[in-house]
């Protein structure tokens, strides 16, 4: 939750990332990051006192998504509403047995292939749910995830969109052709290179992946629709959570 608005880091970590260069709220944001990670080093640092470590203890961190900041404005100032990689973008970090230290696996994963990953790191078999065991590739030191893709969606309060990225490229579509809730038009529909446009400023034609994005969608408007034809709602205390996390109106 310190990593999201308002933002409350440290005096002397907002001295460490001040940059006339940046928006005031850019610094902020980082500060209050370098706030959770010193958290996070505590838990670790602890834990191995107790005697979990990298030889017996699978350590996990995940973020669930990150911040548009309106930097640039395109993509929004918070999240929720886009799906560009300031806001989808995730931190997934890890140690423990079988872990090669100082591994990097680049490409594309997803959420859903967390999960999967942790019981196949902790050799628990039976898991019949979405996403992609990694945990042999981590095992043998890949350096890729050899995912050929990662799908994105949302509805967050009357807004219709998906997204889909690969390695290479990026493609996202508004579903909602009134875009009521976007007012300034700043979402950008099409596809872009995450290479040489990291801030996806510039649309490319890529109809084989939008046509990925198209059928996968169609698959979760039919899961939506079955959901919402069995009346699910989370109850009164979920709901005080999801309000005071600023999901809900």
């Amino acid at each position: 939750v310190d990593a999201h608005a308002p933002f409350e880091p440290e005096p002397g970590a907002l001295v460490q990332f001040a940059d006339p260069s940046l928006p005031a709220i850019v610094v902020e944001y980082r500060a209050a990051l370098l706030g959770l990670d010193s958290v996070v080093r505590s838990l670790h640092s602890q834990l191995g006192e107790l005697g979990y470590d990298a030889t017996n203890t699978l350590f996990v961190m995940v973020s669930d998504h990150g911040e548009g900041l309106e930097f640039p404005e395109t993509h929004g100032k918070a999240h929720g509403r886009f799906l560009f990689p300031t806001s989808v973008g995730a931190v997934w970090l890890m140690s423990g047995p079988g872990i090669p230290a100082g591994l990097k696996v680049g490409g594309v994963a997803s959420q859903v292939d967390v999960l999967p990953t942790l019981l196949g790191l902790a050799e628990v078999d039976g898991y019949r749910g979405p996403g992609l065991d990694l945990s042999r590739r981590i095992r043998m030191g890949a350096t890729d995830t050899q995912r050929a893709m990662a799908f994105t969606d949302t509805w967050f309060i009357n807004v219709n969109r998906a997204a889909v990225y690969t390695s290479e490229r990026s493609c996202q579509r508004d579903f909602d052709p009134r875009r009521e809730a976007d007012k300034l038009n700043r979402f950008r529909e099409g596809c872009f290179d995450r290479r040489t446009d990291p801030q996806h400023t510039t649309p490319l034609p890529n109809s084989e992946i939008e046509a990925q994005l198209l059928l996968w969608r169609k698959d979760r408007q039919a899961e939506y629709a079955s959901a919402e034809a069995q009346n699910a709602a989370p109850g009164d205390h979920v709901e005080g959570q999801l309000e005071a996390l600023g999901y809900l109106d």
